[in-house]
């Protein structure tokens, strides 16, 4: 029986950047919230500790205690999004038979997204979006017909203008 959270340094190593694993804000991110799904689990009538106890109904309970705390939806969504990336990871590492936070019973308490998807929402019209582009342009082909040949300098010039 493996312990859940004598393999989470493991996971975080896998996701981190830098020679060993040590640093980026995956990492960091997901330590935090793993964190509090081991207190979550530590909380629960049947206190949960290892891979072979975890079901599909403790991460709906866990779901939906992220639904309560308050948070957006895609807060809510991030969060339980670093659990279910690692029990993907307890799959691929053998310790789960399959991604217990990915069955439909799991993620039902899940806020939807209002059937957006990010990067959706868009400030600008089509009409404004062409007209900065145009500019945009615009100004870089002035930039390039006034440096001529010098093409560090019109390079330059153009990301300066596009900037």
């Amino acid at each position: 029986m493996v312990r859940i959270d004598a393999v989470i340094e493991d996971f975080l190593t896998d996701k981190g950047k830098g020679q060993r694993g040590e640093s980026g804000n995956y990492r960091q991110d997901a330590d935090r919230e793993l964190g509090r799904f081991i207190d979550f689990l530590a909380d629960h009538e049947d206190v949960v500790t290892t891979f072979e106890k975890l079901d599909s109904g403790h991460l709906r309970e866990y779901a939906r205690h992220l639904a309560r705390q308050g948070w957006t939806a895609g807060t809510v969504r991030t969060y339980y999004a670093y659990i279910s990336a690692f029990c993907g990871w307890g799959v691929r590492e053998g310790h789960l038979p399959e991604n217990v936070a990915q069955r439909r019973n799991a993620t039902e308490p899940i806020p939807d997204n209002g059937g957006h998807q990010s990067g959706d929402q868009q400030a600008w019209s089509a009409e404004d979006r062409q007209q900065l582009t145009t500019f945009v342009d615009e100004q870089a082909s002035t930039a390039i017909d006034d440096v001529g040949e010098n093409r560090e300098a019109v390079i330059k010039a153009c990301r300066d203008r596009a900037l």
